[in-house]
């Protein structure tokens, strides 16, 4: 059986997310791609001690955060590049 799924209304930029919000009235966990260099989530995740991965030295891995704001879960995928952070989907996607 194949899933299909509606991209459009699952896949949102970082810029384009409403952050603020979503830490007081979460109803979605959130899956972030990238590191806090390109990803402005993650870097305030970073800066907010939640994360506890060295992004900038990892070979691609991901992070799991409960309920960083008393809400929704994160998962974080990333590397420190963006070829560290492909690797880390791939992995993710071959445990899923």
């Amino acid at each position: 059986m194949c899933i299909q799924w509606d991209t459009t209304s699952i896949i949102v930029a970082d810029t384009e997310f409403d952050f603020e919000e979503w830490k007081t009235t979460c109803t979605e966990n959130l899956i972030l791609v990238g590191g806090p260099v390109s990803n402005i989530i993650v870097r305030k995740l970073v800066s907010g001690g939640f994360s506890a991965v060295d992004w900038a030295t990892s070979p691609g891995e991901w992070e799991y955060i409960l309920k960083p704001y008393s809400t929704c879960d994160v998962l974080i995928v990333a590397g420190k590049n963006r070829d560290a952070t492909r690797e880390a989907a791939f992995k993710l996607m071959d445990q899923l």
